[in-house]
């Protein structure tokens, strides 16, 4: 698998070095494409110094209820306080792959769900198969 296959976006951007300075938690969350969650730390008055200390108890505490999220979040500030940062090419590969791999873990809990569900409906199905059976005789 090329690294195309990961992030063709991240691919497209030129290379840059050091960790980019972000002014305010938009901006960030913006970076991170995700941007529609800037209104929950806005109304929890977070600047960018509490932002980058925020835990999963935290951000679970201001209704970022969904783990891909949150696991995109945590990464960028785990980043941002090893110095790696979240704008040096590296950074931004492990942001992505971190990513993809919350995202194959969100669709792994899905897929295990919709068998689940398969195998209650035929048992269900199968129950009033015969259910049908013994009225009929």
């Amino acid at each position: 698998m090329g690294l195309n296959a990961i992030s063709p976006t991240i691919m497209n951007q030129p290379p840059h070095f050091g960790t980019p300075s972000f002014n305010t938690v938009e901006e960030a969350l913006t970076y991170m494409k995700l941007e529609k969650y800037s209104a929950l730390f806005e109304r929890e008055d977070v600047d960018m110094p509490t932002f980058l200390t925020l835990t999963d108890t935290d951000l679970k505490a201001i209704a970022i209820d969904l783990l891909g999220p949150r696991k995109k979040i945590l990464n960028f500030i785990k980043m941002s306080q090893s110095g790696s940062g979240g704008g040096s090419e590296t950074g931004e590969l492990q942001m992505a792959l971190a990513a993809e791999q919350s995202t194959v873990h969100a669709l792994r809990e899905k897929l295990k769900q919709d068998r689940d569900n398969e195998a209650k409906n035929q048992q269900i199905i199968q129950s009033l198969f015969m259910s049908y059976q013994n009225i009929r005789e």
